[in-house]
């Protein structure tokens, strides 16, 4: 079998396949493995025997049967070291190869091809190519060595699937391509997208924010696929043994603030509710009694200043969307920024900082008399205090708003306008491992609503990386790798059962990440799903 044989029947393999196997690759046992995936060590076996099947074919039934194992861990040792945490020399033997990052995730077979022929071409044309694929992105350290190779790579070409767009794990690796080019002065790693059968409109605003002003092109079927390849060759091609440029951008980008597609839900809310579209945006908005109307009236006191906080998906953006919608249709000019998308280097100054803040603004309204109607809405993540001296904190002025959970009746009420029969039954099964998280709970009904999975089969695998919510828990697992005392504080509270009692910073920390609940001075994990998931891999 040589590498591309490899590649193609390495791409076959199921996500609860890849996760036995990495376990495998971990030297992990049997048992182990049934224990920390929730599954009978029988299944753990089938799976493994499926995983040989797959990778190495049907064994000849006239020779004795034997332990395959051994084979199976040696091809991957050969073919891919780094699911081993090695970095495998795919050097060209050129003096000066192109390294390429190739990243991508969850495709479906026809693109998986296309990957294939885009690999072999690149290869053939004298380029080192690293794969990052849906193993390495589910692999424990595999952001670690994805951002490794950032270090050495010339180019990141991102392949986006319609699940990858909406993925928080591919956001998060391109946001560090983007501070790591910024560091350098706007070179390397010189990002180019490609879109497969996933039009710019189905990215998250996040990641289309980092992605504005770069060249991003589209692969919809096999018959794209030479047409394709050719515009990579060129563009590897423009840049080719001189320092990296900026992409030309060979068609207008779609308008970032355009409506959510009716595909999966965002983990990124949209900063703008799109004019004449409010009743669809809206289909599975869920408000908090008390708090809308409350925002609503304060918006439109002279000078007003609306503060929102609570973890990433909380629904911050999409409450502070409906206020700006609410303020327009009252007569005030909105104007949405993004301070999570501007470029780092605007924050070391101060007067720089103020200079893009009018300038962008000023720029928006177009006019100059609206500045004595300045109201603010504030949004801001709690999950930043991680690194934030709390004393230092600026976010203490203005009308406090704190978001909370959705509560069971919402959930109910959210489950039925996704078409679901549910009852009181159906919606405690749920919570009791999700709690009342809004973005979990809806991508846990659109999965279902769709008949994509049962609530049974999404119980079952939901703490695992083979489950419905894999993509969250290894973005949460990431940042808590950042901080080995926060990861150790939360390993002590997933380990044991009754509330826990942290330093009051690791507990305010945590509990602004989202990951557990406050009750007096002592802690408990957030949801059953984050105390099974990270008392495995912690």
């Amino acid at each position: 079998m040589n590498e591309v044989e490899f590649i193609q029947v390495f791409a076959r393999l199921t996500p609860r396949e890849h996760e036995v196997l990495l376990h495998v690759l971990s030297d992990q046992k049997d048992d182990e493995i049934a224990n920390q995936l929730y599954i009978a060590k029988s299944t753990v076996r089938k799976h493994i025997k499926n995983i040989c099947d797959t990778v190495l074919g049907k064994p000849n039934p006239e020779y004795p049967k034997g332990n395959r194992r051994p084979q199976l861990i040696s091809q991957i040792a050969k073919y891919r070291p780094e699911l081993f945490g090695r970095l495998l020399d795919r050097s060209s033997g050129a003096p000066n190869p192109t390294k390429v990052l190739l990243s991508y995730y969850r495709s479906t077979d026809s693109e998986l091809d296309f990957i294939l022929q885009l690999y072999m071409t690149l290869t053939e044309s004298g380029c080192e190519v690293f794969q990052a694929d849906t193993s390495l992105h589910m692999a424990e350290n595999g952001l670690q060595q994805i951002c490794a190779y950032f270090n050495q790579c010339d180019y990141l070409l991102l392949l986006l699937s319609q699940r990858s767009a909406v993925s928080e794990m591919i956001t998060e690796e391109v946001e560090i391509a983007k501070q790591l080019q910024n560091s350098r002065d706007g070179s390397k790693p010189v990002i180019i997208p490609i879109g497969m059968d996933c039009p710019f409109n189905f990215l998250n605003p996040n990641l289309r924010g980092y992605l504005q002003g770069i060249s991003y092109h589209e692969w919809r079927s096999p018959t794209d696929t030479g047409a394709t390849l050719q515009i990579i060759l060129e563009l590897l091609s423009l840049n080719r043994g001189s320092k990296p440029i900026k992409l030309p951008i060979n068609k207008p980008l779609s308008n970032p603030n355009a409506a959510i597609p009716k595909n999966l839900p965002q983990p990124a809310a949209e900063p703008e509710l799109p004019t004449g579209q409010v009743e669809l945006a809206s289909e599975f908005y869920v408000a908090r009694p008390g708090i809308d109307e409350r925002c609503y009236k304060e918006i439109l006191r002279p000078g007003s200043l609306i503060r929102i906080k609570a973890p990433r998906q909380m629904g911050k953006t999409s409450l502070m969307a409906r206020i700006l919608y609410y303020a327009a249709e009252e007569g005030y000019t909105t104007v949405p920024l993004n301070f999570q998308l501007a470029d780092s280097k605007v924050f070391a100054d101060l007067e720089q900082f103020l200079q893009w803040f009018c300038i962008n603004i000023a720029l928006q309204l177009k006019n100059q008399k609206i500045w004595q109607k300045l109201g603010l809405v504030v949004v801001h993540s709690t999950e930043v205090y991680m690194p934030l001296d709390i004393n230092l904190s600026p976010f203490n002025v203005g009308l406090p708003v704190d978001l909370g959970e959705f509560q069971p009746p919402m959930v109910l009420d959210l489950a039925q306008r996704h078409g679901l029969a549910w009852g009181k039954t159906e919606t405690e099964q749920l919570m009791a491992m999700v709690g009342g998280h809004p973005y979990l709970v809806r991508l846990a009904l659109y999965a279902i609503a769709r008949s994509e999975i049962t609530l049974e089969e999404l119980l079952e695998t939901a703490p695992t990386d083979a489950g419905l919510f894999s993509d969250h828990l290894r973005r949460h697992l990431w940042n808590l790798q950042q901080y080995p005392e926060l990861a150790a504080a939360v390993k002590q509270v997933v380990n044991t059962p009754d509330p826990v009692e942290l330093k009051p910073m690791q507990g305010f920390k945590l509990h602004s990440m989202g990951l557990i609940n406050l009750k007096g001075n002592a802690v408990r994990p957030r949801c059953n799903l984050y105390r099974q998931y990270f008392r495995v891999r912690l």
